[in-house]
């Protein structure tokens, strides 16, 4: 990503949160930021530490944010408007939209987690402008902001899908060397808010809600899925590892992440094979075997029906893109 680049024609934050010390950040990670417009921003937080870490923030105008963890597992302790006291455990693959009209708390990240996170920040008057048009297509939660901000909270929670974190590694990655960098961040931001909207709005409100801990069992049920794509374990397996029975962690990926478990390991290896086409050698082959097909054929026919091309087409267009584009 092209930090150096950004910083010169945009203001850097020190973080994504308003953190009161940020040298816990400068000695164990980094964080960055881009503006894309006032009151319209995108930031990183990347930190590892090998203790405790303790972050504490505080901030009294109000925050519109959307926010996704990409890695790590950390609790966060905050006050708000309705929210005092709260404790949330918030996990790798989780994504989120809160709006608060004051805020301060704690990031308590444990020894040794990597933590990444993405948020994209939305002042009241870009939130208006952005929907005001649209006011029955955002969440009955967040429709009175539109007119400016109120003494509330709202938080949505939910899961991320293995679209949503492709296109997140292609806002990690940067724009490509030449492209213009605020058109490549707004246009990703802006799918990501859509989406989230879109998530947001599947949520009826009549429909009975997960408890915390079945969400975090569900999330933990994901990362066990995903950690091995050769040998993920079977549906019967996940559930007596996480502890919840098969057809609540059927409902709890329906509700999360909008498809079932199968679904979602599908999506997953093919976008994963997508990721090893562009950044390495692998050919159809060894992708395939990477993200657990043995059958040749099978693997090329559910990668042409996910993203409407055939791998050995796709592996030959990215090539030929990469061998015109000019050396930076």
């Amino acid at each position: 990503m092209a930090d150096d680049q950004t910083s010169k024609t945009n203001p850097v934050v020190s973080s994504p949160l308003p953190l009161k010390d940020t040298r816990a950040i400068l000695s164990q990670g980094s964080s960055w930021a881009y503006r894309i417009q006032d009151g319209f921003w995108v930031s990183r937080l990347d930190i590892e530490s090998g203790k405790n870490l303790r972050l504490e923030y505080e901030k009294d105008q109000p925050a519109l944010n959307f926010g996704f963890i990409l890695s790590g597992n950390y609790i966060n302790c905050f006050k708000a408007p309705g929210l005092n006291g709260k404790e949330f455990s918030n996990h790798a693959g989780t994504s989120g939209i809160s709006y608060l009209s004051r805020q301060e708390g704690v990031l308590v990240i444990p020894a040794g987690t990597h933590v990444h996170l993405v948020h994209i920040h939305l002042s009241l008057p870009v939130f208006h402008d952005l929907f005001h048009m649209e006011e029955n297509s955002v969440p009955r939660g967040l429709q009175p902001i539109l007119n400016g901000p109120v003494e509330r909270s709202y938080a949505f929670r939910a899961g991320m899908s293995p679209e949503v974190r492709s296109v997140l590694d292609r806002m990690v990655r940067g724009p490509l060397p030449g492209a213009p960098a605020r058109l490549f961040y707004q246009g990703i931001a802006l799918d990501l808010i859509a989406g989230q909207i879109a998530r947001a709005n599947s949520c009826l409100p009549n429909r009975k809600k997960m408890s915390c801990g079945d969400q975090d069992r569900v999330m933990h049920a994901r990362d066990l899925l995903t950690q091995d794509l050769v040998s993920p374990p079977c549906l019967k397996e996940l559930s007596r590892k996480v502890g919840i029975n098969m057809n609540k962690l059927q409902q709890g990926f329906h509700r999360l992440y909008g498809v079932s478990v199968f679904k979602y390991l599908q999506h997953y290896r093919m976008q994963e094979a997508n990721r090893l086409f562009h950044e390495t050698d692998m050919n159809v082959s060894q992708a395939a075997a990477a993200v657990g097909y043995t059958n040749i054929s099978h693997f090329s026919s559910a990668y042409k029906k996910h993203f409407n091309i055939l791998p050995k087409k796709h592996i030959l267009g990215i090539r030929d893109f990469l061998t015109v584009m000019p050396e930076s």
